[in-house]
Parts: structure tokens; sequence; C-alpha cells
């Protein structure tokens, strides 16, 4: 809550335009023939960005975990968010495309599956 000092001084109106909420935290489009994740890091610098992969009990899933938290002086606060995701294929390539505005795209390039090793004797 503000203090009533600031609005006894200053009468605010804003409104916002985005392509995805906080709450939402990502969005994915199909950019040529890969997907791009666009995550919201806003307040984050990049060199504060933990991009991590791991595998799953699964063989054919990973776990994309992207993470960051940068302090800003002026507000004496910390932004501060955590986003992770499991994949239905595995993946081959992560690539930090750009990190503008607070928004972070990655391009995702999947493995294609492998077919089973599998002789049939019937």
């Amino acid at each position: 809550m503000l203090p009533s000092i600031f609005s006894d001084t200053f009468s605010m109106s804003h409104r916002f335009a985005r392509p995805f909420y906080e709450k939402d935290g990502a969005v994915v489009k199909m950019v040529g023939d890969k997907f791009h994740l666009f995550v919201n890091a806003l307040g984050v610098r990049r060199e504060d960005l933990k991009i991590d992969v791991e595998g799953t009990n699964h063989p054919s899933r990973h776990k994309l975990s992207i993470s960051g938290s940068s302090r800003n002086e002026h507000l004496g606060e910390d932004f501060t968010f955590s986003f992770a995701v499991l994949t239905a294929k595995p993946l081959d390539e992560v690539k930090l495309e750009s990190f503008e505005s607070g928004i972070l795209e990655l391009s995702l390039t999947f493995k294609e599956p492998v077919a089973p090793d599998v002789r049939l004797s019937i």
C-alpha cells in the first residue's frame, strides 16, 4: 500500500498490454521449424540468469529450468523468478536467442524419436 502522501500528491493512471501475463510466466510460439519459448524475466539481469536441462526418470523427457535473481539498488528490492517445464520429447538444443526488455527468448529443438531396436520373431 502506498503512503497517503503519495496518493495526496499524485493521481496515477496506467494500463498494460502484454502478450502474456506474469501468472502465466511464458508463452511458446513456432518460429520456422523451432519452438521459441518466451519467458517473463522482468527485473533480472542476463548475467544472473540460470538455465539448466536435466534428465528425468523417463528417458524421452527433459526438465528445462530457468531462474534468476537480481537486486535493484534504487528500489532496494530483489527481482526473482523461476520457471520449469517438462518436455514431452527429448531436447536436442536450447539456445538463447535474445534477452530484451525483460523477455528471455529461447529456441528449442528436439531429438527425433529413436525406433526401438527390437528383433521380432513370430
